[in-house]
């Protein structure tokens, strides 16, 4: 661990193991973003409460890390070396780094995904694994814009722009049932294995000019669906569902949730509660709107639409557009999101700067 960083050398060792983890099953990829975002809720402490539904599914990448863990975290040796401890929630967010570096082809040069810091401190009341502890509140799946900018304000101190840049997270991975309630195994895009723009291109219409409104607005079709799981442990859930075309390779079937959604139509004055036959209740999930107008209507707004259009969301649209037509400023932006979101809980002061040029790929 010699060199002009003996922090980075030893980053650069635990990160090629976990590269290595993933090339071996890429479904890793996603997960373990997944998992940073989950941990980093509340504060990054390398800790996952199990008993929270909404955390379903998360035992698979920490299980997956486990060995890792446990050779590197909180290792004497390392520490006497570089002088730092390297804990649990550090690996963790190397491990969605890494995940994100492998799933982001034709990344521009200068994005990286490295590791900027260390010295994250695992919670208590967790196994060795890192399951259990605090249970933080994680996003609704429901929120409305100005919701959805709330909460990643108040919890991460994201701006609009940046909360708009980390919900392409949704570009990888996919929505099991069994685990969230959301029936999407073939997830929010057409290459859901690349993390890319193509997130945005599904909400935003046009693909020649970013000042037409009525294109932009005009994106793919968007339609909300139940999803009863009252056979399942899950609860049921509203989604909204993008049909391919017969003859497409693509697909069947991609989605939406309503906080996608809310990137792009402020669904605020338009969301009711949905009572199911079974008597459970599905809050503030369907919308008294239409996502887009038909046709030649759209130059118009389709006025006399019934339901009526839902209007776009101010805040964030313009944003999403840009990303929709500029996929290296989407990486740059994600990025630069991705590892303020991975520093979650801490001053850089708090931390141990890492150095290098960490990438591997």
């Amino acid at each position: 661990l010699g060199g002009d960083s003996p922090v980075a050398a030893a980053v650069g060792i635990i990160r090629a193991e976990i590269e290595q983890l993933i090339n071996g099953n890429n479904a890793l990829r996603p997960k373990f973003l997944r998992l940073g975002f989950h941990d980093c809720v509340g504060g990054c402490d390398g800790c996952v409460n199990m008993d929270n539904g909404d955390n379903a599914g998360l035992d698979v990448p920490i299980d997956a890390l486990v060995p890792i863990v446990e050779k590197y975290a909180h290792n004497a040796h390392i520490t006497a070396a570089i002088g730092s401890t390297i804990s649990r929630a550090d690996i963790w967010a190397l491990a969605t780094l890494a995940g994100v570096d492998l799933a982001a082809g034709g990344a521009p040069s200068d994005v990286t995904w490295s590791m900027t810091h260390i010295g994250r401190v695992d919670c208590s009341g967790a196994d060795a694994a890192g399951k259990g502890g605090p249970d933080p509140e994680l996003p609704s799946p429901n929120l409305n814009t100005h919701e959805l900018l709330d909460f990643f304000e108040q919890n991460f101190g994201f701006s609009s722009d940046e909360t708009v840049a980390i919900m392409g997270a949704h570009s990888i991975g996919a929505a099991q049932r069994q685990n969230s309630g959301f029936d999407g195994p073939h997830g929010w895009v057409n290459n859901p294995d690349q993390l890319s723009n193509g997130y945005y291109d599904m909400i935003i219409g046009g693909s020649v000019d970013p000042t037409n409104f009525w294109d932009l607005i005009h994106a793919p079709q968007w339609t909300q669906e139940t999803i009863e799981n009252s056979n399942l442990d899950a609860p049921s859930r509203i989604q909204w569902f993008h049909q391919k075309t017969p003859d497409s390779t693509q697909p069947d079937k991609i989605i939406m949730l309503n906080a996608d959604i809310a990137l792009v139509r402020d669904l605020s004055d338009h969301m009711v509660d949905l009572t199911l036959p079974s008597g459970e209740v599905v809050p503030g999930s369907v919308t008294t709107c239409s996502f887009r107008c038909s046709g030649n209507q759209r130059l118009t707004g389709c006025p006399d639409r019934n339901p009526p259009l839902c209007p776009h969301a101010v805040a964030t649209f313009d944003k999403a557009t840009e990303y929709a037509f500029d996929n290296d400023l989407f990486l740059r932006d994600f990025e630069s999101v991705l590892d303020k979101m991975l520093k979650n809980g801490y001053s850089e002061t708090d931390l141990v700067a890492v150095g290098g040029d960490l990438a591997t790929t």
